[in-house]
């Protein structure tokens, strides 16, 4: 256990942050469980992994290659888990960060002027306000988000107020410091802004979750059931029965990608391949939940006792050596989920049609949209879905990391091994003498 100074209280924290023995969802409770062999044997499979990061990740020239001939490896090592020291540098290499054609310093500079002295902070005024209430919110048991003196916090409060001003039309939605602090905790400020404009922005992403009206986030539930009809046919009928719709329980779940549900080995396991797969892994997550208690599910026969079910799934379903390889047993392609989104889109619109001036809508002489077919499409026979195709990242983006490589290629020697995730069962340990991520993440921030 490490200790740290909490509010003016020595406390003890995991090799995350997270205080340990709080409430708090995200808290890691399997190190002291672990075997001394058993770590020394994941710590050498994490080395060889680190090495592999390395070269995939050493260069633009590089990485292209990686991304022309082994789109398949970088999904495969994606799902396997990104070693922690490895994060920082490649989730912006996956999300495409790098190359944003608005990233320049100039922007960056001016996005994070002092509060009241950025011409758009007065119309942006009701964001920042929501902003610093919801700071404290953002990770409570997490040493270094629970002080204002913190780390991460004056790092959160940073960012968000850059993409207020950057995005002035989104602003600033309630769970957004979630996907912001999660980034940060990985990287430096600015790198970690790129990563959220990507994830805010892109369509495989998040975009339309935070929008006015949750557009996005009621698609998403009307998809998870037609999903489920075809992968879970007994839960499906249950939701059915008892009138469960998906946005009572899942909105968490989507909007902060798992963070707020799931212990935070699960939670970067589950990142890593977000950032690569997209949206997918949110439905194959969900799913993947819903079947691991699927017997507990049916056995509850009132709907209140569903969602109270749903909210607080049991700890042990949670864990990556079991949440990962249940998911990866999750089976529909990528062209039937483009189906079901485009349809529900379609029945979205129909139903729920633009806002019009009064004077515009006086004026106009369109058509209104045509009603939506009765049936959501089913699926295909299950084929091959291809991966979305990790982005190019710019020479710019290395610069300011340039330092920090020798510091992870100095923990790159060991071995290697090549199984697949659901031979592992998702396991994620660490060396107990080694430095946690944590720590060398506050390391290089106060250096």
């Amino acid at each position: 256990a490490k200790q740290t100074s909490l509010e003016s209280e020595i406390v003890d924290v995991d090799r995350y942050g997270f205080v340990k023995d709080s409430e708090d969802v995200n808290g890691v409770s399997t190190d002291e469980q672990i075997s001394q062999s058993d770590l020394l044997k994941e710590k050498k499979r994490q080395n060889g992994r680190e090495r592999k990061w390395l070269s995939m990740t050493n260069s633009v020239i590089q990485w292209n290659k990686f991304v022309s001939n082994k789109n398949g490896t970088i999904k495969e090592r994606c799902r396997k888990g990104i070693p922690e020291a490895m994060r920082g540098r490649a989730w912006p290499y996956l999300c495409h960060a790098g190359t944003h054609p608005d990233r320049s310093d100039k922007l960056w500079a001016e996005l994070t002027v002092a509060p009241s002295t950025h011409p758009r902070d007065k119309d942006i005024t009701a964001s920042l306000e929501v902003i610093e209430k919801d700071l404290n919110r953002t990770f409570p048991h997490h040493a270094d988000f629970n002080s204002k003196d913190g780390v991460f916090y004056t790092a959160l409060r940073r960012v968000l107020y850059a993409y207020a001003r950057y995005d002035p039309t989104l602003g600033y939605c309630q769970g957004m410091g979630f996907i912001a602090g999660t980034i940060i905790m990985y990287m430096r400020d600015e790198e970690a802004f790129w990563c959220f404009v990507r994830l805010m922005q892109q369509p495989q992403y998040l975009r339309g979750f935070f929008a006015e009206g949750l557009a996005e986030i009621q698609i998403a539930a009307d998809i998870l059931p037609e999903l489920l009809r075809s992968t879970s046919p007994a839960l499906f009928e249950h939701f059915q029965k008892f009138h469960i719709t998906p946005i009572l329980f899942m909105q968490d779940w989507f909007m902060c990608i798992f963070v707020k549900t799931l212990p935070w080995d699960s939670v970067v396991r589950i990142w890593d391949m977000f950032f690569f797969e997209g949206r997918k892994v949110l439905f194959r997550t969900a799913i993947a939940l819903l079947q691991l208690n699927q017997k507990a599910i049916l056995g509850l026969d009132d709907t209140m006792a569903c969602l109270m079910f749903l909210r607080a799934l049991p700890r042990a379903t949670l864990q990556p050596d079991t949440l990962l390889p249940q998911m990866m047993r999750v089976k529909f392609t990528r062209s039937h989920l483009e189906n079901l989104h485009q349809f529900f889109t379609d029945q979205f619109i129909a139903t729920h049609p633009p806002r019009k001036p009064a004077a515009a809508a006086a004026s106009s002489n369109a058509a209104p949209a045509p009603a939506a077919a009765a049936r959501a499409p089913q699926a295909p026979a299950p084929a091959p879905a291809p991966a979305l195709a990790p982005p190019l990242l710019m020479e710019e983006e290395r610069k300011e990391r340039g330092g920090d490589r020798e510091a992870r290629a100095g923990a790159g020697a060991g071995g290697s091994n090549s199984s697949s995730m659901e031979k592992e069962g998702g396991k994620s340990l660490r060396s107990s003498k080694s430095k946690s991520a944590w720590e060398i993440r506050r390391q290089r921030r106060s250096g």
